[in-house]
């Protein structure tokens, strides 16, 4: 009796913590130190401005698509104005593909801004983030496009042929 109590309590134990979702925070730098007095440090938290939710960029700074286009989705959490900026890096230069648009939270519906970039090629790029017409970005990303092809086994001869 007691075996199975244990039994279906470690079940239980293992099937909780296999369905846990731990977030780590890539911000290191949150902190800044605005003054010492009396040997006392005042610390102010930094303003979070923006929230990248696309494209989902990996721990090696990649993005894995399937198709030509590449979707930016930015969260806009305060109400200043923010500039976005999209290039794509070269060997010795940068090439501005997304021209620089301003971006209001009034405007927005859900306080989110979207814009779906056509014929992205694999490479380098660069996101830049700048609040009220400042001229040094608050937030850059950069990231590198893999092309990765569709996995053709879950798909039946049909599919093939009609090119879905």
């Amino acid at each position: 009796m007691i075996k199975k109590i244990v039994t279906g309590t470690l079940v239980l134990v293992i099937l909780s913590a296999s369905s846990t979702i731990i977030y780590a925070n890539t911000d290191e730098n949150k902190e800044v130190k605005l003054e010492v007095e009396d040997n006392k440090e005042v610390v102010q938290l930094k303003e979070e401005i923006i929230n990248l939710i696309s494209p989902k960029i990996s721990p090696l700074d990649e993005v894995i698509q399937e198709k030509d286009d590449l979707l930016i989705s930015v969260q806009i959490l305060t109400d200043s104005t923010v500039t976005i900026s999209v290039y794509r890096q070269l060997e010795d230069d940068e090439e501005l593909i997304f021209e620089e648009e301003d971006i209001k939270k009034e405007d927005l519906l859900f306080d989110t801004y979207n814009k779906e970039l056509k014929d992205i090629e694999p490479g380098d790029y660069k996101i830049e983030f700048r609040k009220d017409d400042e001229e040094e970005p608050f937030k850059t990303i950069e990231f590198k496009i893999k092309k990765e092809l569709p996995d053709l086994s879950d798909k039946s001869i049909t599919d093939l042929l009609l090119g879905k």
